[in-house]
């Protein structure tokens, strides 16, 4: 049971007596964790985190997997660096909270990252709009579109990108 001052100047001094109380701590906790990274951000950890669990689960590993096996099944699975990365990054983010080792940024984990990336890029792939590509893209719309007006509008959204 704690006192606090309000630090209002006033004749007299006014005490807030308030009860904190070992659940509305935790509870205070988790809205501050919860609000130190963006919704997207925890959807994100909590998939890598799901994935490095049911890659404990398939290698029946009883404790933590290392990382490095773990950025090594996720190669395997053909996963671009990007997803390594961000599925890591959850790993790390939980087990400090855990107050397990973090053993994501270890010399190997790091070396088999750059690797990884290195192995794992991509090329860019899409070729550029041609005239015969064109006119084949806009050949085939009566074919997609489901009226005329649909035809026409893409038929020139496209010939208007092209040119």
């Amino acid at each position: 049971m704690a006192a606090f001052s309000t630090g209002c100047s006033s004749s007299k001094d006014q005490i807030i007596d308030r009860r904190f109380s070992a659940p509305h701590l935790q509870v205070e906790i988790a809205l501050l964790l919860q609000a130190a990274l963006s919704e997207n951000t925890h959807k994100t950890y909590k998939t890598g985190l799901q994935v490095y669990y049911e890659f404990g689960r398939s290698a029946k590993y009883n404790i933590w997997p290392p990382a490095s096996d773990f950025v090594a099944y996720l190669s395997m699975k053909g996963l671009s660096y990007a997803t390594v990365r961000s599925n890591l990054a959850g790993v790390s983010y939980y087990t400090k909270f855990q107050g397990h080792l973090d053993s994501t940024n270890q010399y190997l984990v790091c070396k088999l990252l750059q690797c990884l990336k290195r192995m794992k890029h991509t090329k860019f792939t899409r070729l550029p709009v041609t005239k015969q590509l064109l006119q084949d893209m806009i050949s085939i719309l009566p074919r997609v579109c489901f009226n005329n007006y649909k035809t026409m509008l893409f038929c020139a959204a496209f010939s208007i990108a092209y040119y």
